[in-house]
This record gives structure tokens, sequence and C-alpha cells, in this order.
């Protein structure tokens, strides 16, 4: 399998484009956890 590298801006794009989805979906979570190898960005967004 070959790896997909990306941005930080595309990371950031990313997950603002998956927050809005789930919002959009009308799921509102109690709260969100952002694992900090990987996903701390994600969280922070």
């Amino acid at each position: 399998m070959d790896k997909y590298y990306i941005t930080a801006q595309e990371l950031l794009e990313d997950s603002f484009r998956l927050a809005h989805q789930v919002f959009e979906s009308g799921y509102r979570p109690e709260f969100i956890i952002g694992i900090w190898r990987g996903g701390a960005p994600i969280g922070i967004a």
C-alpha cells in the first residue's frame, strides 16, 4: 500500500470538513477526545 502525505493545511481543512458533516448530521457529542499522536490537531480544530 502506498502512503499518501498531506500538508498541515490539508489536515486542517479536512478536520473542518469532517466537523461540518458531523454537525449537519445532527449529532452533538458530549465531549471530544483527541488522541495526542495524530489526533490532537483534529480535536483542537
